[in-house]
């Protein structure tokens, strides 16, 4: 995808009323129509926040989307290289069984049901689940654009924690 102001313009959307900066004129106006978003995100770059650094009640948000579980006593388990597995306490062999394995980078979300099958999530759950993570401020790929080129085309920064 090329970085165009248009392009830079409908990514700016998917993220409509969160923090964003970088002009001399912040917050003078906003655009009435269309036709004068992408000049005015022109200068403008959004702060959103890594997936690695979800927080507990945004992942159990995701689980609930997901309905994989109601979000009580579930057990949220970080791993180093920043995936997420969430099991219920009740689950005595979390690894196998009714778990969610949510993976930031690529961002995935699979679980393994009790047959110890795999099981991958319809296109409308994991969808939601991308608009309610942006809805929280999280970066995440759109279409072809991955954080990383977000972030060298300078359409967003990363908080840090």
């Amino acid at each position: 995808m090329e970085n165009t102001l248009e392009n830079k313009a409908k990514f700016f959307a998917l993220y409509w009323g969160l923090e964003f900066t970088g002009s001399d004129h912040y917050g003078e106006y906003m655009p009435d129509t269309w036709s004068e978003f992408p000049k005015y995100v022109d200068k403008q770059y959004l702060i959103l926040k890594p997936l690695s650094s979800i927080s507990d009640e945004d992942a159990i948000e995701v689980a609930k989307i997901m309905t994989f579980h109601d979000g009580k006593g579930l057990i949220i388990e970080r791993k180093k290289n920043g995936e997420i597995e969430m099991y219920d306490r009740y689950n005595d062999e979390p690894h196998f069984l009714n778990t969610l394995f949510f993976v930031p980078d690529p961002f995935e979300i699979f679980s393994r049901d009790d047959n110890r099958n795999w099981f991958q999530y319809d296109a409308e759950r994991i969808s939601e689940a991308c608009d309610y993570l942006r809805s929280k401020g999280y970066a995440l790929k759109w279409l072809d654009k991955s954080v990383e080129d977000q972030l060298s085309d300078g359409w967003i920064k990363l908080k840090e924690d």
